[in-house]
This record gives structure tokens, sequence and C-alpha cells, in this order.
């Protein structure tokens, strides 16, 4: 037994060297910036320039941009339009009332072969893009919108202004 006390404190101290001298780890740490979320209901009423009243189609636009790897992931679900949709896209820079330039494709399904099930008056979508600099500014703005197309109404049947909403 006193051969093992005398052991350990002997083996304490060459522990505790050996350990000061283990290399510290100087590399930058990961830090997460965030993430911000984007949000747009989409109408007939806010197309530029108008669409007849008659038509009830809506869409819900819901994204979340990574700071970090500079992605936005997003959803589009739309709802009771006037026939199949075909086109979506985005567009700005504008704000609510003003009329932008196609900036992103969403789908184009007027060019496809198949045609998705996502193909029908109501339908939802899930996609992600990589973000310039630019354009995460604009889209913080507020002067990015979406619209989408349909077979009878190619000009576009519903537009959503996106907005920013909130970080996390």
């Amino acid at each position: 037994m006193k051969k093992f006390i005398q052991y350990c404190l002997y083996a304490l101290p060459l522990m505790l060297a050996v350990q000061g001298c283990h290399k510290e780890d100087t590399s930058d740490p990961y830090v997460d910036k965030g993430h911000l979320v984007f949000t747009g209901d989409a109408t007939s009423k806010q197309m530029v320039p108008g669409v007849p009243d008659s038509l009830t189609g809506t869409a819900r636009f819901y994204g979340v941009y990574d700071v970090n790897s500079q992605v936005f992931n997003y959803k589009l679900s739309w709802y009771g339009l006037k026939s199949n949709a075909d086109t979506a896209s985005f567009y700005g820079p504008a704000v609510a009332g003003q009329v932008g330039v196609a900036t992103r494709n969403i789908f184009n399904l007027t060019t496809a072969t198949t045609r998705p099930t996502t193909d029908s008056i109501a339908g939802v979508i899930w996609m992600y893009s990589k973000l310039t600099d630019a354009e995460l500014a604009d889209l913080k703005a507020g002067k990015w919108y979406y619209s989408i197309s349909t077979a009878n109404i190619t000009g576009g049947e519903v537009r959503g202004q996106v907005t920013y909403q909130r970080s996390f």
C-alpha cells in the first residue's frame, strides 16, 4: 500500500506536466450568426397591373435565411387558383405596388416534360437558393415579391410581397 501511495505521488506531477504540454486549440470556434425569417401572403389584389376581381386564389410564403451558409430555404403554398400553376418567380427590387424584374425562378412547369404533383390549383413546393449580399439587402428591405402565373393568367394570378419578420 505504501508503494502504491509513493507511485501515485510521483505519477501525479508527471501527469500534470504532460497535461500542461498539451497544445491549445487556436482555431476559431464556430459562431452561429443566426437566421432571418421572411413571410409573404399573396392575393390577386396585389397584382400590378391588376387582374379581374373574380380571382380568389391565395398563396403563402415562408422562408428562413441562414446567415452562416447564405442559403435561403423557403416554402411556397397556393390554393384556389383559376387554373394550374405554371410558373412562380421572385421579382425585385420593388416595394408593394411597384413592378420589378424577375430575379429568381421558383419553378417553371411550362418547360417540364413531366408535370410534378404540385402542378395544380393548390400545391406546395420547398426550395432553396444561395443569395448574394445585394439580394439579401433587397430582401431585408422588403424589395422582393413573388408571383404565381397560371395557364389562364400568364402575367401572374397572385402576388405577395416578401417581408422580413424576425431573426433568431
